[in-house]
């Protein structure tokens, strides 16, 4: 379950169903989960994150409307149904999230930083986003705690975080437009 990071945005390889223009949800064969599913060697794993889910996507609202015919996936096609309705109806025995960039405005933050000069370079910019996404933890804790109670007991809950895309000091190459500033921050 979850956004981009989950679906495998950016590796291509995704699902006809989720790469249309009606559904970019663009979920991947490559992504974490079917990737831990095939090195492990289980009979049955799939994957409901969705490009662009929001904490809201996960529990209140499906993030696309009019399934599309034909649909090779499906009750399993991304995008149609609020994520957590999959627990329910699959009853899982892991379930897996990556959720809260969205929420925490990721991309528009780095789109800002795209541009020449440094972005948010006033400490209390900075101390504002800090603030803003610190205030995802509370919403974050609800939502496991919601899904621990929709799966059933013996089930478990694994949180994958964000990777490392961007560190002080390292090589980011030469199409990243950060300066120092930027890459600490």
């Amino acid at each position: 379950m979850g956004d981009s990071f989950a679906s495998g945005e950016g590796v291509y390889d995704y699902f006809p169903e989720t790469d249309t223009r009606a559904n970019k949800c663009h979920l991947s064969r490559q992504s974490y989960p079917y990737l831990i599913g095939q090195q492990l060697g289980l009979s049955s794993y799939n994957s409901v994150a969705c490009s662009g889910a929001k904490i809201q996507d996960i529990t209140s609202y499906a993030q696309r409307q009019n399934i599309p015919s034909p649909n090779n996936m499906g009750r399993l096609l991304p995008g149609y149904k609020k994520q957590n309705q999959y627990v329910r109806e699959q009853n899982p025995n892991v379930l897996t999230i990556g959720i809260g960039g969205n929420d925490a405005g990721l991309l528009t933050r780095l789109r800002a930083c795209m541009k020449i000069g440094t972005c948010y370079q006033d400490y209390e910019d900075r101390l504002e986003i800090i603030r803003e996404i610190n205030a995802q933890f509370p919403r974050l804790v609800d939502l496991y705690t919601q899904l621990k109670g929709e799966a059933r007991t013996s089930s478990k809950l694994y949180v994958v975080g964000y990777p490392q895309a961007i560190k002080e000091g390292g090589a980011c190459g030469l199409n990243v437009l950060l300066n120092d500033q930027e890459l600490l921050f």
